[in-house]
């Protein structure tokens, strides 16, 4: 049982703490660079993509969770430059929010 506690705390924490730096910085900045989200991002989430969209390219960082499966999740949608600037980032639990052009 605790093990199944520690995997859910963790899951949880390491998206809300995530969001939360993410949310903070772009509230004081304009513009971030998607190294500097993979910088943001606490407890190691996985990585998948690019999947390449008519805006670009989107990432997805996800916190494994035993019941709470796709719930921990954060999109990522950058350009397509070798250093790109993240032009939106959503959640499954909230509307897409957009940032402004570099």
């Amino acid at each position: 049982m605790l093990v199944v506690v520690v995997i859910e705390a963790r899951a949880q924490r390491g998206y809300t703490q995530s969001l939360k730096a993410l949310q903070d910085v772009l509230s004081d900045q304009k513009s971030i660079t998607f190294a500097e989200v993979r910088e943001l991002l606490q407890y190691r989430p996985t990585e998948s993509g690019p999947k390449e969209n008519r805006f670009g390219q989107t990432y997805t960082f996800a916190w494994f969770s035993l019941f709470k499966s796709g719930q921990y999740q954060i999109a990522v949608t950058t350009g397509v430059d070798d250093n790109p600037y993240v032009m939106s980032f959503s959640t499954p639990n909230s509307p897409e929010e957009m940032l402004p052009s570099p």
